[in-house]
């Protein structure tokens, strides 16, 4: 078995975190307590944290509600790993991005069989929610009506700066 470099498990673990949803959430400072040392971090900040904040791809520490650390400058894996549990255990205080069921923009496609089927077209905000909560899987549209999947944050930024209509199935 090979070596697991220590960047892979940290972002295994933030890819986890991320999976739970978005969202705040408060720490019970009676039942949860989580300090982040000097020590521990690339800024040499001690805080006491007291919410969490998921964004996308971003897990920011608060105190005060000030953001103070986010997860990336955390070094040490035993407290990522309670980052991790902590968010685990709070999860109810996040929430899941969900496309609105509202009117859409759809484009008309076929698939391999001659069937026709829809391809609801989705935007920027909306594809980076859907692609970190990884609720649905994303194709980037071409003219010609074929499709490319989605399969990292590079290919979805670099398919977002090159103006890439996207979507997903309908």
């Amino acid at each position: 078995m090979d070596k697991i470099e220590f960047r892979e498990i940290s972002k295994r673990i933030k890819e986890a975190c991320l999976c739970f949803g978005m969202g705040t959430i408060r720490l019970d400072k009676t039942i949860e307590d989580l300090w982040i040392d000097d020590y521990e971090n690339n800024s040499r900040i001690s805080m006491h944290v007291d919410s969490i904040t998921i964004d996308c791809d971003n897990i920011i520490l608060r105190e005060d509600n000030q953001g103070v650390l986010s997860y990336d400058d955390i070094f040490n894996i035993n407290r990522q790993i309670e980052i991790y549990d902590i968010i685990f255990e709070e999860r109810a205080q996040l929430h899941l991005y969900e496309l609105p069921n509202t009117d859409f923009t759809a484009r008309k496609a076929v698939d391999e069989e001659g069937n026709p089927f829809f391809w609801r077209i989705i935007s920027s905000g909306e594809a980076r929610h859907l692609f970190y909560n990884g609720r649905l899987e994303i194709f980037r549209l071409y003219d010609d009506g074929s499709e490319g999947a989605i399969d990292s944050k590079e290919d979805l930024e670099d398919s977002i700066k090159s103006g890439c209509i996207l979507g997903i199935e309908a």
